[in-house]
């Protein structure tokens, strides 16, 4: 796989997507990261689209409202910080696996059909939310520990939501 990145230094440079980003065909993983607690992609209006293999974020990274996650491969969010700002649209796959999930103000996952995995992650949307529109699938699965926050986090199901084989969430603070 490759890594697109930078390292430590200032000022700390940020990746804006308002246009389309595209993974091509390769079936190997490409990470893009940055160093420690740096908001480096910032997916403001415009699409991920992976042909195929995964693509690795890491570290903080920023959905805003009207950005979209498309094509065959898959988007996969390992640990760090990320942002959900409105409704970002799932009709490729998007696996949220590890760190923390946060919006920052009222956010949605449209995910049509099985695209939405959530197989470990921090889930904390304070007094916004988190919503799962009419149409959409959200999957919790997997073995890793999901916490759901009890500072006012609530996760608001309108669509369907597929629990199997999952740990059941944890109802507290950060471990």
């Amino acid at each position: 796989g490759a890594i697109f990145g930078h390292g430590p230094g200032s000022p700390r440079p940020t990746f804006v997507n308002n246009g389309t980003f595209n993974k091509r065909a390769a079936a190997a993983t490409t990470e893009f990261t940055a160093d420690d607690r740096n908001r480096f992609l910032n997916n403001a209006t415009g699409i991920i689209n992976v042909e195929s293999g995964d693509l690795l974020l890491t570290q903080e990274k920023k959905f805003m409202g009207g950005s979209s996650i498309t094509g065959a491969g898959k988007v996969l969010v390992s640990n760090g910080y990320t942002a959900l700002n409105g409704n970002t649209t799932v009709t490729g796959n998007l696996e949220l696996a590890g760190g923390e999930v946060r919006p920052e103000s009222a956010a949605s996952l449209t995910g049509l059909g099985n695209k939405i995995r959530w197989t470990g992650s921090y889930l904390n949307t304070g007094s916004f939310g988190l919503t799962i529109p009419v149409g959409s699938v959200f999957n919790i699965e997997g073995s890793n520990d999901k916490t759901i926050s009890s500072y006012g986090t609530f996760l608001d199901n309108q669509g369907t939501i597929n629990w199997s084989n999952a740990v059941v969430p944890a109802f507290g603070t950060n471990q």
